[in-house]
């Protein structure tokens, strides 16, 4: 399982996985798969979150475009983005 959080206050990203074990063993192969799990994430999102960084797209239409793009079956479904509060974006990026 891996999520993504963003700290809008020091524009920190944080991308997690896990795993449950048992006994508190971590077998090599599901360490290796956490692992490959995260890169491929990074390999998926680094474009977009390149684009945010040098101000190409605002973090929203990046989160726009990253759920139509993963999902495009189901045409629409970034209407409830317009619903998430981001904080104001600096005008001046140094």
């Amino acid at each position: 399982m891996g999520k993504s959080e963003l700290d809008f206050s020091d524009s920190e990203l944080l991308y997690t996985t896990s795993e449950e074990v048992e006994d508190g063993h971590l077998p090599d192969a599901i360490m290796a798969r956490l692992v490959y799990v995260n890169v491929l994430a990074m390999d998926e999102y680094l474009p977009t979150i390149m684009s945010i960084s040098y101000g190409q797209v605002s973090p929203l239409e990046a989160i726009k475009n990253l759920v139509e793009k993963t999902n495009p079956q189901e045409e629409g479904r970034s209407h409830c983005l317009e619903e998430i509060a981001l904080p104001p974006q600096k005008s001046d990026r140094t």
